[in-house]
């Protein structure tokens, strides 16, 4: 698969979860159901298959457990049913990562490969962390007579801002976020609206972490990830 082509198409799925996991007849706006969510798990895995190394599991759950102390320290709280705990690990080349409103984050093969650090990583799940506690992929709007969720800057840049509380509380350099997101969004064309977004969210970024004490960041599951990330 074309890796550009592949991104969009990522892109495109982050983007319309909705499509696959709201029913038109959910009106109430409390989200999808189990089953709806169940679905939309298949179709994604389906659409890409996923890696079932253990070690990255094990990885990625040693992250999640580091931003916990973060996600206290903020008070960052979540709906029932929807925290998070799970990954998947996309078979893609692209640098996509989107969540889903149960909690399930997915991170493709790509993105993990091409981030410098396990910090990097770590910005990227926690801006997801951030997504699911503002349930963003559950929140329903209509139009002629469709439900649909849309992700707009706004979005983007809350989820930003939650995140780098996050990251603070769990010791981890906000700082991260500049090469995490220019990783993940490399592969945009220079002029697009999605490039100029990301240069609106790093200006905003610039302005609410600089001030920040720089935080000595250490992982010691380092070496783990520079292992995976050459068998990927």
């Amino acid at each position: 698969m074309h890796t550009k082509y592949s991104f969009y198409k990522l892109l495109l799925i982050s983007c319309v979860i909705a499509i696959c996991s709201c029913s038109t007849q959910n009106k109430n706006l409390t989200g999808p159901s189990e089953e709806e969510e169940h679905n939309t798990t298949v179709f994604i895995l389906s659409t890409y298959g996923y890696n079932e190394n253990q070690d990255i599991q094990v990885l990625l759950q040693s992250v999640l457990s580091r931003l916990k102390s973060g996600i206290q320290a903020t008070d960052t709280t979540f709906k029932q049913g929807s925290r998070p705990g799970k990954f998947y690990v996309l078979k893609s080349k692209s640098n996509a990562a989107f969540s889903q409103c149960n909690g399930t984050i997915y991170l493709t093969e790509g993105l993990i490969k091409n981030l410098a650090s396990l910090a990097d990583l770590s910005v990227i799940i926690a801006h997801e962390i951030a997504h699911i506690s503002s349930r963003d992929a559950c929140i329903l709007k209509e139009s002629n007579d469709e439900d649909f969720i849309s992700f707009d800057l706004d979005k983007e840049i809350k989820a930003d801002k939650t995140a780098s509380r996050i990251l603070s509380g769990s010791f981890i350099d906000p700082k991260y976020f500049y090469s995490a997101l220019r990783i993940q969004f490399s592969e945009l064309s220079p002029n697009s609206k999605e490039k100029e977004d990301l240069k609106k969210r790093l200006e905003i970024l610039d302005k609410n972490i600089q001030n920040i004490p720089e935080i000595h960041t250490k992982f010691p599951e380092e070496r783990l990830f520079r292992k995976i990330k050459e068998y990927l």
